[in-house]
């Protein structure tokens, strides 16, 4: 696909990924009583070996993830919530198929019906992951915590962060997506981010955004076979 093909198609991309990809949430109450969120971002794969569910490894077992929050304030429950507003609360320990820190995946056993409760999609790819490349397109959605609001004492509303662009560097550990705002166009109907907005709450600004990369291609090859393996077996 050509540059402005892609450009052209750019929208309907965006709204894939976001309809591929669901908040994984959960919480805990503070000192006076009051709900605290945290959430990260998963979304939901077919290979040609299994169909599973994907999220940072670092979401679950890293600092301030949700294993950190329950070893602090005792068994939180975790849960998907749907474009829909369906929920689906997660056994994690039940439905784990494999986790790796280093290359930040951990994936999880889900139902093709659970995903459709949800009102979400299933992205399928039959082909070997490999590395990127500079000057490739790319489109991502994710959930940051910055875009969560409480409307009510019972509502929370979880705001998508969605965009696609050219790799303008690609390393072993990262690839960076460069943000021209003079480009930038309103896709799910909310505007653009203001100038600056730093999607991470907790994390310095930058204007362009850096994804772990998966550039480690026979690490990665080996460890989603062993998710497949593992996703079999449970099954």
């Amino acid at each position: 696909m050509d540059d402005e093909a892609f450009r052209q198609a750019s929208k309907s991309l965006m709204e894939m990924a976001a309809k591929i990809s669901a908040p994984l949430h959960w919480q805990h109450l503070d000192s006076e009583g009051q709900p605290v969120r945290h959430n990260g971002t998963a979304f939901f794969l077919r290979t040609k070996e299994a169909l599973f569910g994907v999220t940072a490894a670092h979401v679950i077992e890293g600092p301030y993830g949700w294993r950190w929050h329950c070893e602090r304030y005792g068994p939180l429950p975790l849960r998907l919530t749907g474009w829909n507003a369906a929920t689906l609360e997660l056994n994690w320990d039940a439905r784990a198929v494999d986790i790796d820190l280093e290359i930040d995946i951990a994936t999880f056993m889900i139902a093709e019906w659970e995903v459709q409760k949800l009102g979400c999609l299933i992205f399928t790819d039959m082909l070997e992951p490999r590395p990127p490349m500079v000057g490739e397109w790319v489109t991502y959605c994710g959930f940051p915590g910055k875009g969560v609001r409480r409307p009510s004492h019972l509502e929370w509303i979880f705001g998508a962060a969605t965009a696609t662009g050219k790799l303008s560097s690609v390393d072993d550990r990262k690839m960076r997506l460069h943000i021209d705002r003079s480009e930038l166009e309103p896709a799910l109907g909310q505007g653009v981010p203001p100038e600056n907005y730093n999607f991470r709450r907790h994390q310095r600004r930058s204007r362009s955004p850096e994804f772990p990369n998966r550039r480690r291609e026979a690490a990665l090859v080996r460890a989603w076979r062993r998710h497949h393996r593992r996703a079999k077996h449970k099954r």
